[in-house]
């Protein structure tokens, strides 16, 4: 690298000069921004898992109710009267 670009400050695809500081202040608010994002996402998920375990548990639950009162409800008709 010769000493001329060295001095030269960094230019956008627009042409633009870029604030070395600036970049960094906004790349790391954007990756402040993303890991948040990332955290309230892994909080939502194991919300979201646990309602599934309960709804699961639920399920089978009921498919459980369900299965004895048509066992009980077949021998009823088919018990003689």
């Amino acid at each position: 690298m010769n000493k001329v670009s060295q001095l030269e400050s960094p230019i956008d695809s627009a042409g633009h000069v870029i604030d070395e500081e600036l970049m960094r202040d906004r790349l790391q608010r954007r990756l402040q921004g993303l890991k948040a994002e990332f955290e309230s996402g892994q909080r939502r998920l194991a919300i979201m898992e646990e309602e599934t375990t309960r709804l699961r548990s639920t399920l089978l639950r009921i498919s459980g109710a369900i299965q004895v009162l048509e066992e009980e409800l077949s021998l009823a008709t088919d018990a003689p009267e």
